[in-house]
């Protein structure tokens, strides 16, 4: 899914009189096919396909088309013609605005809190994040909501709202600026658990997730940043692991999130998004850049914190670099001496064999015979525990033992 404001307003132009006819009596029921004031329903539509089976659900709320009519016009929405513009959207803007004036929805505040919030979320919301952060809008808005005039699309799992809909209620109803604040927190967490099952444990899961959720994730996350939020930085980081993988540019977010938690005092999170700024620049082939990153914003960092781990894994993302500029025996040098060290006094079993696969990976590309058998012990060591492990890795490290045994 593409990044950023990539969709485009596509122009829907009036139907036919009978093809809004069926699209209304889909939603209302047939029995009001032969009813005398039929057409002055249709007619509220404008001919739009939507506003038809909007209308389709507010009038299965009366008993009677006649009934419906004297609803609508007792509630004043048709002076939103004038606001309107005289645009054909008219027709959708009356006809939510009718919606909202149901007696369930008028003085159900938590109701059009969700309502309102779904208007600024283009992904919609699945259930398990509702019912995580907003429980009480899950428990007390969506019985209601379920059943009022279509404006919102209940899912299995997920609540969506169509654009057109969405537009029209952030323009009709006011922003409730605490649930939006705490939309930003929590989605923020939320990014950094996915990210964190993504990056380390190859969830798949989080990965799909992401891709449904990725719209909403930007949206907030910006906002987080111009409100200064400091959990959004981390939440960024955390985009930027999805986004190395999925070849979206999140440089400017990391960089501003990078300024976020040097602001906020947190080197911590600041080093996360120089390194994750330093991956962009290292898979575009701005080696210099990143080199530069890795040694004078991370490494310093991770030292004086004592963040051993860190501290490896960017020795680690260095020598990746200098074995592409054939400077083999130095990379070799840092995953022996520095790198792999550290993972086994912290057990870290997968960095382990990820780390001894690209030492015998690189034995073998500095081409001496000598080297064949250190080669070989990393890479069959690397290569049973991969397999014991399940992981993919196990066919990249076969690859390299074939590679040994040909030469």
């Amino acid at each position: 899914m593409p990044s950023g404001n990539w969709l485009k307003r596509m122009e829907v132009y009036p139907l036919p009189r009978a093809a809004v006819r069926a699209i209304f009596l889909k939603i209302a029921g047939d029995h009001h096919k032969r009813d005398p004031r039929l057409n002055e329903v249709l007619a509220l539509a404008d001919g739009m396909p939507l506003a038809a089976e909007l209308l389709g659900g507010v009038v299965r709320e009366h008993d009677t088309l006649a009934k419906f009519l004297t609803a609508w016009q007792a509630s004043g929405v048709a002076l939103l013609d004038t606001a309107s513009g005289g645009k054909r959207s008219a027709s959708i803007r009356r006809t939510v605005a009718f919606s909202l004036d149901h007696s369930r929805l008028k003085d159900n505040a938590k109701a059009r809190r969700l309502l309102r919030l779904l208007a600024d979320l283009p992904d919609g919301l699945f259930r398990d994040d509702l019912q995580a952060a907003f429980p009480e809008l899950d428990a007390e808005a969506l019985p209601t909501l379920g059943g009022v005039g279509g404006l919102l699309r209940v899912g299995e799992d997920r609540l969506t709202m169509l654009a057109p809909i969405r537009e029209e209620l952030r323009q009709l109803l006011s922003r409730d600026d605490a649930d939006w604040q705490h939309a930003i927190g929590y989605f923020a967490r939320w990014a950094q658990t996915n990210g964190n099952a993504f990056r380390w444990q190859h969830d798949a899961n989080a990965l799909a997730r992401f891709r449904e959720t990725q719209q909403n994730l930007e949206l907030l996350l910006r906002e987080g940043l111009h409100r200064k939020i400091a959990e959004t930085a981390s939440g960024i980081c955390a985009l930027g692991d999805f986004g190395y993988r999925l070849g979206i540019d999140y440089h400017p977010l990391l960089s501003d999130a990078a300024a976020l938690a040097t602001e906020q005092n947190d080197p911590l999170t600041a080093a996360f998004a120089w390194g994750q700024i330093a991956d962009v620049l290292q898979q575009r082939g701005q080696t210099d850049e990143a080199l530069r990153i890795r040694r004078e914003e991370e490494l310093p960092v991770y030292e004086r914190l004592g963040d051993v781990h860190a501290k490896a894994v960017t020795l680690g993302k260095i020598a990746n670099v200098l074995k592409k500029r054939g400077q083999t025996d130095e990379a070799l040098r840092i995953r022996r001496e520095e790198e792999l060290p550290v993972y086994e006094r912290l057990g870290d079993v997968h960095a382990k064999l990820i780390c001894r696969a690209k030492i015998g990976r690189d034995l073998i590309l500095r081409g001496n015979a000598s080297d064949c058998p250190e080669a070989r012990a990393h890479l069959e060591w690397a290569l049973a525990e991969a397999r014991r492990l399940q992981l993919p890795e196990a066919v990249v490290i076969e690859g390299y033992l074939k590679r040994l045994e040909e030469e």
